[in-house]
């Protein structure tokens, strides 16, 4: 995907990827977090996942409590040494934690940046 990327980091198929994040079998999940580690650590590439990332963000927040132990490890990675990160830089880290009003936006900012 990253050696064609102006063929393939596009909706119609970046959204097959999103669709994985939900499947069934452990492995699926587990593969596709690894995939999308690689993506979004990519500096070139990460400007054409803004729509995939608004779609999914979501699903992969939600993944750190997935019943797979390995599959919410990866999560977690992903979701700090890349999402996290890049939110910041765009002052959208707020839109990422609006879903979890019961917890304090703030401790969980403080999780995520220490």
């Amino acid at each position: 995907m990253q050696s064609y990327s102006t063929s393939f980091l596009t909706d119609s198929y970046l959204k097959y990827i999103g669709w994985t994040l939900h499947d069934k079998h452990r492995d699926v999940r587990l593969k596709c977090l690894k995939a999308l580690k690689g993506l979004y650590g990519n500096q070139d590439l990460t400007s054409r996942l803004e729509l995939f990332t608004s779609r999914f963000k979501d699903r992969m927040v939600s993944m750190v409590m997935d019943r797979e132990y390995d599959v919410a490890v990866e999560a977690v990675r992903l979701l700090i040494t890349e999402i996290i990160p890049k939110l910041q830089e765009s002052g959208e880290i707020s839109h990422l934690l609006t879903p979890y009003p019961s917890v304090s936006q703030s401790s969980i900012c403080k999780f995520f940046v220490s």
